[in-house]
């Protein structure tokens, strides 16, 4: 069953919702900086919604994950004072 009407969007697929990007005039997934882009990145020149939207969701859990690697959570020593020095 397609929940994506033609009415909507002129140019969709059934599975993948509506069409979001199409680079294919000024970069194509045939030419060889597109073959390039496509080989590095997974790069493609029509992208939908339904992978739009996994692609921020995946690009927004890792940056959260990485950024919480460079803060990390204080010590649970640092409440404790230092013993004190004996001469």
């Amino acid at each position: 069953m397609c929940v994506c009407y033609e009415k909507f969007t002129k140019v969709y697929s059934c599975n993948l919702s509506g069409l979001v990007w199409n680079a294919s005039k000024f970069l194509a997934e045939d030419k060889s900086s597109g073959l390039l882009l496509s080989a590095l990145f997974g790069y493609t020149d029509k992208l939908y919604l339904v992978p739009a939207l996994a692609y921020i969701r995946f690009t927004i859990s890792i940056g959260g994950l990485y950024f919480r690697t460079l803060n990390p959570p204080s010590s649970k020593r640092s409440h404790i004072a230092a013993p004190a020095k004996t001469n």
